[in-house]
């Protein structure tokens, strides 16, 4: 899929980083390897003998200038960096365009603590610990596996002299499928939101856009902090009941001199709260179906989180378009599920499961 590359064949020319992402990020593991100052043992691939002012990479901004789309494998191998976190973004932005993203591996360091070497490499370089992972009794669903001892890797060492980075050794060759542009905002690396979208946000809360509490979380914090089951039983039922507003000022009032919780901080701050989470005042404003966690898959549920009966039709039409767009969501976070890692085996029958998870 890709070639690998050393400055040995480009010198001529120029002397010129849900829930499955999660649980790989555990057995990420950064090696520390110390060497002597004089070290001839640990020697790059070749020694770089000058650089090239127009592959100098010193901020953000000249990262961004890059069309990486446009850059070939053995262009790679010119550029140097003014510092560490600097070449791990150009390897990044590049991996991003290519499907896959980057991650910090080895470093070495002098015997006086001085960063010698890093490199980076493709996520999914490495196996996940073997350790019956998946077999026997479960307390959760297993995740998929990431790791697939991919050799994609970018290694940068320092120039001593001039203090730059340069690349010591490239590879771009990689043994699973690279993802498609649709999917490679999915991986953890490569999620960001732009200026603009976070302004955009900005703007539509000054505008009065409101945003929903999630209501399995405020369900808990009822048992949690008031402790009697009747009382989070009458508040599910005032925060999810299809009442007016005066009836659930009513119903709420009834149920807080029931239970004598009128100063309870936490009851006093619920009410105050109450048009971001009770049904009676959020009913017709849109939140992406994240009020509640119960994520029922059934059409008829899903579509009726998004319009009702007193919608006319233009309000159907882009509710509905909202609730089109979130299926579609879902689809492409399967899609990524699939295709990034291998299913976990769950029984001592590996051969079978496999068989099946190909079909």
């Amino acid at each position: 899929m890709g070639q690998e590359f050393s400055h040995e064949g480009v010198n001529s020319e120029h002397t010129s980083y849900n829930q499955y992402e999660k649980e790989e990020e555990k057995h990420e593991k950064v090696d520390v390897d110390y060497m002597d100052e004089n070290d001839t043992n640990v020697k790059p691939m070749f020694d770089y003998v000058g650089f090239d002012e127009g592959y100098n990479i010193d901020s953000l901004e000249d990262i961004g200038m890059i069309e990486f789309r446009n850059i070939r494998d053995e262009d790679v191998c010119h550029f140097h960096f003014s510092d560490v976190n600097i070449a791990f973004e150009f390897y990044n932005r590049y991996a991003r365009t290519r499907g896959f993203s980057a991650r910090k591996n080895r470093t070495r360091k002098t015997r006086v603590g001085v960063l010698k070497l890093k490199n980076f490499v493709c996520h999914r370089e490495g196996f996940r610990p073997q350790n019956n992972y998946g077999i026997g009794n479960l307390k959760r669903k297993p995740t998929p596996k990431i790791r697939c001892g991919c050799s994609a890797m970018m290694e940068i060492r320092v120039d001593v002299p001039s203090g730059c980075w340069f690349i010591s050794y490239f590879s771009d060759e990689h043994n699973h499928p690279l993802l498609d542009p649709r999917l490679i905002g999915l991986l953890p690396r490569h999620r960001f939101m732009f200026e603009a979208d976070i302004g955009h946000m900005v703007n539509m809360k000054k505008g009065g856009i409101s945003v929903g509490l999630c209501a399995w979380h405020l369900i808990r914090n009822a048992t949690s902090n008031i402790g009697k089951p009747q009382f989070t039983s009458m508040f599910k039922k005032c925060m999810l009941g299809d009442y007016e507003i005066d009836v659930f000022r009513q119903k709420w009032f009834e149920m807080v001199e029931r239970f004598g919780v009128e100063n309870k901080n936490w009851v006093l701050d619920m009410y105050k709260k109450r048009h971001s989470w009770a049904t009676a005042y959020i009913k017709g404003k849109f939140f992406a179906i994240f009020r509640t966690t119960s994520r029922c898959e059934e059409l008829n549920s899903i579509i009726a989180k998004y319009v009702n009966s007193r919608y006319n039709l233009v309000e159907f039409i882009q509710h509905f378009n909202h609730c089109v767009d979130h299926i579609k969501w879902k689809e492409v976070q399967a899609d990524l599920a699939s295709v990034n890692g291998r299913p976990s085996m769950q029984t001592y029958f590996q051969q079978l499961e496999r068989s099946a998870a190909n079909v």
